[in-house]
This record gives structure tokens, C-alpha cells and sequence, in this order.
């Protein structure tokens, strides 16, 4: 649950509102062949709770900050020594 933890308060309840609408279409697939009318309201029910999904995960990413940090020189030539790419002799 470590990774559960680190999540945004956004991303959390983002990822309630995607299960509960995969769980709505489940049971809109089913209900179609019982009563077409519940199942288009039911439908319509799915389609908002992906809707809210999309939107809050959108929020989420375009209001967090990225900070983008270069790597120093030394990293890049222990990386580079690692792969063997600088010709040392």
C-alpha cells in the first residue's frame, strides 16, 4: 500500500470514480437485456462517473508542477562510465 499512500488526494478519488463507473457498465451490460430503459439512465450514470475520472486525473496533472532537474556532470560520466561509452584509455 506504499504506492496507494504517495498518491494525491485527486488521484484517489479519481481512481474511485473509474472503478465505480467500470463497475456501473458492468451492470448497464447487464440490464440491457432486462430493461432497456434503466439501462440507458444507468448508461448515462457510467458515463459520468468516467467523465469525472478523466477530469479530476486532468486537474491533477496540469496543477502539479513538475520540477525537472538536470543531472550534474559527475552523474553523467559515472553513467557513461557504467555503459562504457567514454573511450578511456
Amino acid at each position: 500500500m506504499e504506492f496507494w499512500d504517495e498518491l494525491s488526494m485527486l488521484t484517489k478519488i479519481s481512481s474511485a470514480f473509474f472503478i465505480l463507473g467500470k463497475a456501473t457498465g458492468f451492470m448497464t451490460f447487464m440490464m440491457y437485456f432486462v430493461d432497456l430503459t434503466l439501462a440507458k439512465w444507468m448508461l448515462m450514470l457510467y458515463a459520468s462517473f468516467i467523465g469525472i475520472s478523466i477530469l479530476l486525473s486532468c486537474i491533477q496533472m496540469f496543477t502539479t508542477k513538475k520540477v525537472d532537474t538536470k543531472p550534474s556532470l559527475e552523474q553523467v560520466q559515472a553513467w557513461a562510465k557504467e555503459y562504457d561509452l567514454l573511450d578511456v584509455k
